[in-house]
């Protein structure tokens, strides 16, 4: 099955709704996205600010687990095209 609830997988997925659930990481990661730098180096961005936060945040260890097992499967650019579009929704 490709795909999952319209995003490229559940990896990607599950961050989405995670950060989406949350004004707190909402508002960094529209912070990140926002910045005036080249597309990848955002998304290497948005990786640092995902295993920074998911890691610290208030995550029992079997989430940090996952999260740490799955990290690799998440894409990035689907996830800074996702943040980058709600950008100019909430800041307009």
């Amino acid at each position: 099955m490709d795909g999952y609830n319209g995003w490229k997988n559940y990896e990607t997925w599950s961050i989405a709704l995670f950060i989406d659930n949350s004004e707190c990481l909402q508002n960094e990661m529209l912070e990140i996205v926002s910045v005036n730098k080249d597309e990848y180096d955002i998304q290497c961005d948005i990786r640092d600010f995902i295993e920074e936060n998911y890691l610290t945040y208030n995550l029992m260890p079997e989430q940090q687990q996952m999260i740490q097992a799955f990290i690799d499967e998440v894409d990035f650019k689907e996830l800074y095209n996702h943040f980058k579009g709600n950008v100019f929704t909430k800041w307009s």
